[in-house]
């Protein structure tokens, strides 16, 4: 009987020890985007310069291993009321963890692939022009996406330095209106002499003093 107890007692050892393995084992994995050595601390006010500002995606990083592909970006990264914001144009939501890191989610987990955006990113750079974000993608760290943004202002003035023609006429709704109806084709062809240029799902028109941002619309 004692040996018979002894067995039993060795096996509900073994049992308890491999759920507690399994265990850690999912918690690390669940827990590794949370590990990012480069993740810095938000006081409060950079988180609110953070989320007060629109970000333009400059280029993308993506680490593979031993390889690394760059692509240039172009989408813009808005935050709104609450917890709201807009990648690409799309909707969705966001929540600090940590102080240090950002999940974000796309209402549409289509947008969220067609993007490559979504998840948990930790804040690894934030100055007032500039801000990186990066997303470790394995337990093992050896794969990472890293996004390099510009702060709107900081983008919007080197595109209006950029550019020969600006947009020196009127302003008012119904010019702007009609501006949000021009083709994606007329602007590619003509949108660089009068000022204007579609950004994702909206037209910029630059002037001398100011940027206008206008929605196109697709009727």
């Amino acid at each position: 009987m004692l040996v018979s107890n002894s067995f039993h007692m060795k096996r509900i050892s073994i049992v308890l020890l491999f759920l507690l393995v399994s265990t850690c084992s999912v918690a690390q994995t669940k827990n590794f985007e949370l590990l990012n050595p480069d993740a810095i601390d938000l006081s409060q006010e950079q988180l609110k310069y953070l989320t007060t500002h629109s970000w333009k995606v400059d280029r993308i990083n993506t680490r593979i291993r031993d390889e690394t592909v760059n692509t240039k970006g172009w989408a813009f990264l808005e935050f709104g009321e609450g917890n709201k914001f807009k990648y690409g144009g799309k909707s969705g939501e966001w929540e600090l963890v940590e102080n240090r890191y950002i999940r974000y989610q796309l209402k549409n987990q289509e947008d969220e692939a067609n993007f490559n955006f979504g998840g948990i990113y930790a804040v690894i750079a934030l100055s007032d022009t500039t801000l990186t974000l990066a997303k470790i993608l394995t337990s093992t760290h050896d794969m990472k996406r890293t996004i390099h943004l510009y702060s709107s202002d900081y983008f919007y003035g080197q595109q209006t330095a950029k550019m020969e023609n600006l947009y020196r006429g009127e302003i008012n709704q119904e010019i702007l209106d009609s501006i949000s109806y021009l083709s994606e084709e007329t602007l590619l062809k003509t949108g660089d002499y009068f000022g204007a240029r579609l950004i994702g799902d909206t037209i910029h028109l630059y002037t001398p003093d100011a940027v206008y941002k206008i929605k196109k619309n697709s009727n």
